[in-house]
């Protein structure tokens, strides 16, 4: 498992990287603009019309490995009923969307110019494929994941990162936003192909006479989560809206901060997850309750302490990194500041974020679809009154920790109920084990953001990469020493 662990990482860092990249034409090229925060906010909206993407995926995945104990026929059957009810759903989503666009985006957005939302509509429609795509490679690649191939996708989502971006590197400068939505079509349609021909390579194949899904089981989780994700699809417009309260070019910099929020997290996750999903849905099948939520716990334990490391550093350097990989062309000292301000405070959400993504896959590893409910609604919950109190009290700063606290909570609860269903102290696996290493970051937080950072403001990419590299050294040297000892 360790090796294949690395072997994913490791793919999966150069496709994230590649991503990086993409992030970084795109700041040269648009900045923090007005078209650029059209078109993030466009990206929202769209959303509304996939929210059944994961929560189709979620509710497939542990019948499709019920139906692969059965053999290839039975599996062959339900993945052609999944794959016609997605086509479906994404077919009425997209009619909706050409009819109902001007009048949805008109009733939630009425404070709005006219030029802004006309441009909105303008990118939705024209991302209309992304309601297919989306769920495709969503599903796509959990199937994958349920029959051990992890390493051809991530080839193909190298070889799809790459063709976006050179999508943007010739076509950045003349079409603006339009590149960014034509790279993401092509590199996902791309990922798309690679993933259905591995799926056809392990002998499944698709045949559109199976008709649609109607387990019982299926339509359970699918709506418990349909609901949330409908909520959050909803939450992600409600946030844009009130992030363009706070001027051009806000909602451009908070859409940068996420999508270098997602470079380490999809770095960090992709193996993590892939590989724990498939390993509990077998202990739980071979060796019950007990082993399949052991398994999950202690990766919980050990892998929540190096991520918060990992977001705590990247916090503190976060102007200093901004500086040295996007300050140029159309990205000045003004976008520099916004996204840095954002992105210290975001990233401080990534451990919660990791540990969330682990204890969700051993509730729906479960199927406690009421626990599933119960904790996205109070994510929700949570965010939509992170982003009211920012709204009304005109401070940026409740949509920056927004992250981290609400996934905080809802942890906390699923930590809960989890240790009901299978006896374990949680709290105290994954606390206990590195309480030194928690007790060090937090002074360590604290002492370069309000005495170190007081003594320098960087301008320089040379002095930026000096700072980082020399002061991020020092700090990481009693963090190895731990790891080393506790190693040995």
């Amino acid at each position: 498992m360790i090796k294949t662990l690395f072997s994913l990482s490791a793919l999966s860092s150069i496709s994230y990287l590649i991503a990086f990249v993409n992030q970084i034409l795109i700041s040269k090229h648009l900045g923090t603009s007005f078209e650029l925060d059209a078109f993030f906010y466009a990206l929202s909206f769209l959303t509304i019309f996939y929210f059944y993407s994961s929560p189709i995926t979620e509710a497939a995945i542990p019948q499709l490995f019920k139906a692969k104990q059965e053999g290839t026929l039975e599996v062959t059957k339900y993945f052609s009923q999944v794959l016609n009810t997605i086509f479906i759903l994404g077919t009425i989503s997209s009619v909706v969307l050409f009819y109902s666009s001007n009048y949805l985006l008109g009733l939630v957005n009425k404070s709005l110019s006219p030029i802004f939302l006309s441009l909105i509509q303008k990118y939705s429609l024209g991302l209309v494929a992304l309601i297919f795509l989306n769920t495709l490679t969503t599903f796509f690649q959990s199937v994958l994941n349920c029959y051990n191939q992890y390493i051809f996708q991530q080839v193909g989502r190298i070889a799809s990162s790459i063709i976006g971006l050179l999508i943007l590197f010739i076509y950045l400068d003349s079409l603006g936003p339009w590149a960014i939505g034509i790279s993401m079509i092509a590199s996902m349609s791309v990922l798309v192909f690679f993933q259905f021909y591995e799926i056809q390579k392990a002998g499944i194949s698709y045949n559109p006479k199976h008709g649609i899904v109607l387990n019982s089981k299926f339509m359970k989780i699918m709506l418990a989560l349909s609901v949330n994700f409908f909520i959050v699809a909803l939450y992600l417009v409600y946030e844009k809206w009130g992030l363009s309260s706070f001027g051009t070019g806000t909602i451009s910099a908070y859409s940068y901060s996420q999508k270098l929020f997602h470079v380490p997290l999809q770095i960090f996750m992709t193996g993590l997850l892939s590989i724990s999903w498939t390993k509990t849905l077998e202990k739980l099948h071979l060796n019950g309750l007990e082993q399949g939520g052991e398994y999950i716990l202690k990766l919980c334990s050990y892998t929540f302490a190096p991520a918060l490391v990992l977001s705590v550093m990247l916090s503190m350097f976060s102007r200093e990194i901004l500086l040295l990989c996007f300050l140029g062309g159309k990205f000045d000292l003004k976008s520099l500041d916004l996204t840095a301000n954002i992105f210290q405070m975001m990233i401080l959400g990534f451990p919660f974020v990791v540990l969330n993504g682990l204890l969700g896959r051993l509730i729906t590893s479960l199927q406690q679809a009421k626990i599933l409910g119960y904790a996205g609604i109070l994510l929700n919950i949570f965010l939509f009154l992170f982003a009211f109190l920012s709204i009304k009290t005109a401070r940026i700063e409740y949509f920056g920790y927004s992250t981290a606290v609400s996934y905080l909570l809802v942890n906390i609860f699923l930590v809960v109920r989890i240790r009901d269903i299978l006896t374990a102290n949680i709290f105290e696996k994954i606390l206990s084990s590195d309480l030194k290493i928690y007790i060090y970051l937090v002074v360590l937080f604290f002492f370069h953001h309000f005495f170190l950072k007081q003594f320098f403001h960087i301008l320089d990419k040379k002095d930026a990469a000096l700072f980082v590299f020399g002061i991020g050294g020092i700090y990481l040297i009693p963090v190895i020493f731990y790891y080393r000892h506790k190693l040995l």
